[in-house]
């Protein structure tokens, strides 16, 4: 039998999530909330149960029993999907459709503002007026759209500054635009939940041109979720807007008690 010259996995998975109680009540099934290129499982252990042998002079150990205190999986998210950040960051989320906007802003030459909407992809059609609907500004010179939702108002703009009446500025812009369906997150405003997981996994050893080969998934009947380590926004590199979940596993009454399976191609 050859032996390879190869020592190392390469690692690839998608995970799947649910409300605990929605799947068991039959109201959802899983979402996809990312793929991730690492899941390691890790159990505190606790030996108890020692029992002393009184039959001989020594009352040596007879036999000892280990007790697991705490199971967790951690796994490393790289795909940032709204749902894979909602339940990341215990967020609430709601969605606006895509259409036509209309909107009012009080803003200062030599300042931002930004849109409440992601404009659409394509055609966005931005168009700055006084907030009365009249006059049309010109963009590049009264306006300039920095990016996807950012617009800065310059200090040469012919666009007059907001009239303040006893300390309060009234609006004078309105933006029109047409905006791509968006769904906005409040974060840590829902406290974490328990969730069922499903982690479909494959591991090549070797020869990696065996796509089919070490083909495995893991479920986990309940588990609460914690965000650990810190969630980079904004970064570089190839480990960059990586999410770390740690899911501790929880024994499901709804399945004689067990934690979950693992089941693998043979």
């Amino acid at each position: 039998m050859a032996i390879t010259t190869q020592c190392c996995y390469l690692g690839v998975g998608n995970v799947y999530m649910v409300d605990y109680n929605n799947f068991n009540n039959k109201v959802n099934s899983y979402i996809n909330v990312g793929n991730t290129v690492a899941a390691t499982i890790t159990t505190d252990n606790t030996t108890l149960g020692n029992i002393i042998n009184k039959q001989t002079i020594a009352r040596g150990l007879e036999c000892s029993k280990p007790f697991i205190n705490a199971i967790s999986i951690e796994f490393q998210l790289s795909c940032h999907k709204l749902d894979n950040l909602k339940t990341a960051l215990f967020a609430s989320s709601a969605t606006t459709a895509a259409g036509a906007q209309t909107e009012t802003y009080a803003v200062n030459k030599g300042e931002y503002f930004r849109l409440l909407r992601i404009p659409a992809a394509t055609n966005p059609t931005i168009v700055v007026k006084g907030a009365s609907g009249t006059p049309t500004y010109v963009a590049g010179t009264d306006y300039i759209i920095m990016d996807t939702s950012t617009i800065y108002i310059p200090p040469t703009s012919t666009i007059p500054n907001p009239t303040i009446t006893a300390g309060v500025g009234a609006n004078n812009i309105q933006v029109t635009y047409n905006s791509q369906s968006t769904t906005s997150l409040d974060l840590f405003v829902n406290p974490p939940g328990d969730y069922r997981i499903f982690l479909s996994a494959q591991n090549l050893l070797g020869d990696t041109s065996a796509v089919d080969q070490n083909q495995n998934y893991v479920e986990i009947y309940r588990a609460s979720l914690t965000l650990t380590g810190n969630f980079e926004l904004i970064a570089s590199g190839d480990d960059a807007n990586i999410i770390t979940v740690t899911a501790t596993l929880k024994p499901d009454s709804k399945n004689n008690f067990k934690y979950g399976t693992w089941v693998g191609a043979t």
